[in-house]
């Protein structure tokens, strides 16, 4: 009887699995001839502004459908009238849907939705995006991906929240400034002294990334006030806008009881390509660390006569890891 009970669940439980599966192919079959129909009507319309009766969202799979219709053309179109339009038949015809969906219980839900707001930049749904930023029960992937949408959409608002929230990565904090236009992002360098030390790490990294020159004054600034991470992290800006006003002043960095100090001063040395430098970076060449070494050889094949020093090196001089990274840089053909 056991047996024969167990069968018999397993046949139900089987005609169920089987039952689901063949309804999801029809539901996607549905869902992709729907999708065919509409593809050339909805292009038509985003290109040429021309709407036809043909393309309805009265039912959940055509909402479906032009929602990942409009989610394609999002990466592939990229002119300013195209997006507007889009933007604007997403916030009539999928707006209500996704005021429902952002307070839905289910956290993927309201993540595919932030999601798709994001991509379509539906700002008509900006209070409601803040109001679950503000919400206790978000997730912190909500909220990092409820910041960028405000990066998006230039929001005043975003500073005062970057610098009250400290669980973002510093990928995520990249990415949200660098979304900035020039105002607010130099709202946020105003505010820098305010923010915490991971914000203002993020402030530096997207200065460093955005190679603006106007910033050149607040790097030096910083790296000549500040100490530790922030004072690494202002040096690597400084390298990366190309552009060194006053390389001594890295000099004593030479010397620094830190390796990420010596090592990106190895490397100013090198972008300067002043002989000067070049007993300093032949010290950093004995460092004790392996990136502090290979920077101030990689800095000595930009500097005239850095590579006979470096070909001496490899043949006579008496610390082995000297000899040997000199050796290794001279064959990477870097010149």
């Amino acid at each position: 009887m056991a047996t024969m009970v167990l069968i018999i669940l397993l046949l139900i439980l089987l005609g169920y699995l089987i039952i689901r599966k063949t309804l999801e192919i029809k539901k996607t079959r549905i869902l992709d001839k729907i999708k065919e129909d509409y593809q050339t009507i909805l292009f038509n319309y985003l290109n040429g502004g021309k709407l036809s009766r043909e393309l309805q969202t009265d039912t959940g799979v055509k909402k479906k459908a032009v929602e990942q219709l409009l989610g394609k053309f999002s990466e592939l179109l990229e002119e300013k009238q195209i997006d507007d339009r889009l933007t604007a038949f997403a916030e009539q015809h999928l707006g209500n849907l996704y005021k429902k969906r952002l307070r839905s219980r289910s956290w993927s839900i309201r993540m595919n939705t932030l999601s798709y707001i994001d991509d379509f930049r539906m700002k008509s749904l900006l209070p409601l995006i803040i109001e679950n930023l503000e919400s206790a029960s978000s997730s912190n992937e909500e909220k990092t991906l409820a910041l960028r949408i405000l990066a998006s959409f230039q929001e005043p608002k975003l500073i005062g929240y970057l610098n009250r929230f400290s669980f973002l990565s510093d990928s995520d904090y990249r990415n949200i400034l660098l979304r900035l236009d020039q105002k607010l992002f130099d709202l946020c360098v105003l505010n820098y002294h305010n923010g915490h030390e991971n914000m203002k790490y993020a402030i530096l990294d997207a200065i460093g990334l955005k190679k603006d020159l106007a910033y050149s004054s607040f790097l030096n600034h910083i790296f000549n006030s500040s100490q530790g991470e922030e004072k690494i992290r202002s040096m690597k800006a400084i390298v990366n806008l190309g552009y060194i006003k006053d390389p001594e002043q890295f000099i004593p960095l030479a010397e620094s009881g830190r390796w990420e100090e010596r090592m990106i001063a190895a490397r100013v040395f090198g972008i300067v390509r002043d002989s000067h430098f070049i007993p300093l970076l032949i010290g950093l060449l004995h460092d004790q660390n392996w990136w502090v070494r290979s920077e101030a050889a990689a800095s000595l094949l930009f500097i005239p006569g850095g590579r006979e020093i470096l070909s001496d090196i490899s043949k006579y001089d008496e610390d082995r890891f000297a000899r040997d990274m000199a050796w290794e840089w001279l064959h990477k053909g870097v010149i």
